[in-house]
């Protein structure tokens, strides 16, 4: 009976013994999975950091460079606006406003020019000829602030092959500010050379 108590009592010791070997085998094989979830885990959410840092950085890139296009298209646009201006108010500063005035005469003779100084506008100029002489009307208007002392006019004349022919001169003093002067320069034109002159140029200057 006692032996028999003994080796039921071994038997069980034994099959104790075998449950607690699985149950710390089992705890082990727990642990090291719990073990490498985390780490992956720890190694998605590096990952996941380190995308998210690409991300962002691209962004910023990406902004920085629009902002730059962005300036430099800006400073482009300006510096050519401001070269037209500029060239638009040379261009209209220029010239004394006198290439849109033509002879309102009834001859075949052309105004090549007209070279008119800023303080002056010119208006109704013609050549003409008559019986006894030739020579260009017009008139001349002061439109500066300012009485002007001299007002010097000068008509040359030309052929059709551009030889020059002669001359005429007129001139007038103290010309009052808003004044209006009717000049009449007559030429030196004689003969055939009066009846020659194909164009004509002049000019008004406010000094000798």
């Amino acid at each position: 009976m006692s032996k028999e108590i003994g080796a039921n009592g071994s038997r069980r010791w034994f099959l104790a013994a075998t449950a607690g070997s699985a149950a710390m085998l089992a705890g082990c094989s727990g642990s090291e999975s719990e073990s490498g979830g985390s780490g992956g885990g720890e190694t998605s959410g590096e990952s996941g950091g380190g995308g998210s840092k690409t991300t962002s950085g691209t962004s910023s890139q990406t902004a920085t460079q629009t902002n730059f296009e962005t300036t430099t298209q800006t400073a482009t646009e300006t510096a050519t606006q401001a070269e037209t201006d500029t060239t638009t108010t040379t261009s209209s500063e220029s010239g004394g406003g006198s290439s849109s005035i033509s002879d309102s005469g009834d001859t075949d003779v052309e105004l090549q020019s007209a070279d008119v100084a800023d303080v002056y506008s010119l208006d109704s100029v013609a050549y003409y000829e008559e019986d006894y002489s030739a020579g260009v009307r017009g008139e001349a208007t002061n439109t500066s602030d300012d009485s002007i002392s001299y007002t010097d006019i000068q008509a040359k004349f030309y052929d059709s092959d551009g030889t020059r022919l002669g001359e005429a001169l007129d001139n007038a003093s103290d010309l009052g500010d808003g004044e209006t002067y009717a000049f009449d320069a007559i030429s030196t034109l004689t003969g055939d050379k009066s009846d020659s002159v194909a164009s004509y140029t002049i000019s008004i200057s406010d000094g000798f």
